[in-house]
């Protein structure tokens, strides 16, 4: 994909993955915006991905799914 998109673009359209995005625009709310390198259900799978590319200086890998799964309680 060439298209630059935040963050939140793209977990609207790869839902439930994994997400390597180039970082061409920092920012410090997480919302980052760059292009999608790679996305997919298997995050090992994206990263092996990126082996093959030449990748910019900064990236960002993220999930678009929830951090804890429905049913699920984290104990502090």
């Amino acid at each position: 994909m060439n298209e630059v998109m935040t963050r939140r673009e793209a977990e609207t359209l790869f839902p439930n993955e994994w997400v390597l995005m180039d970082n061409t625009e920092p920012v410090t709310d997480g919302n980052y915006r760059g292009r999608v390198l790679a996305h997919g259900k298997d995050k090992t799978e994206i990263l092996r991905q990126a082996k093959g590319q030449t990748l910019p200086r900064e990236v960002v890998v993220f999930f678009t799914g929830p951090v804890v799964p429905p049913g699920m309680k984290v104990l502090l």
